[in-house]
């Protein structure tokens, strides 16, 4: 499924930060989002979580402070807030 945010197959150029109940996410939308498959309670349906590239997380909690990631799925449910970064 391609987005409208996609250029010719390319990742969008912006950056997406989510505030989540876990911490600070920072990353680029990917083209496309997944399902995950029976993760919780009840499976997902597509569209409910956010495929992120590029991803910086920074924890609420003091153990582990921020986090590198190449790809990272947050559910929607778990997203407090948002903002786009050029």
């Amino acid at each position: 499924m391609n987005s409208a945010l996609s250029v010719a197959g390319r990742s969008p150029s912006f950056y997406l930060i989510l505030y989540t109940s876990f911490g600070v996410v920072r990353g680029r939308p990917a083209i496309s989002a997944i399902p995950l498959s029976e993760q919780g309670p009840e499976p997902a349906l597509p569209g409910q979580v956010v495929e992120l590239m590029d991803v910086t997380l920074e924890h609420y909690s003091s153990h582990l402070p921020t986090a590198s990631f190449a790809q990272l799925y947050v559910r929607l449910s778990d997203i407090l807030g948002l903002a786009v970064e050029n």
